[in-house]
């Protein structure tokens, strides 16, 4: 990717928060980041995390909204 995280969610939305920790993906762990996003606009954040899956080659990037996990595949 030839911007950062940051910046890409930035760009976008004013307000954030990045929290780094551990995951577990199919049993491995792995390095996390999660972004928590203050807004109303939730096809942007769609959009956004659409985005960052394609170009940190992800398989998906999961979306928590009003309480639900959703997986962003495409």
């Amino acid at each position: 990717m030839t911007i950062s995280i940051q910046t890409a969610v930035a760009v976008e939305f004013p307000s954030f928060s990045l929290l780094k920790g551990k995951g577990f993906f199919r049993g491995k762990a792995e390095d996390l980041l999660i972004v928590k996003i203050a807004t109303d606009r939730e096809q942007a954040v769609y959009q956004l995390a659409s985005a960052l899956r394609a170009a940190l080659d992800q398989e998906g990037i999961g979306v928590e909204h009003d309480g639900r996990y959703n997986r962003v595949t495409s």
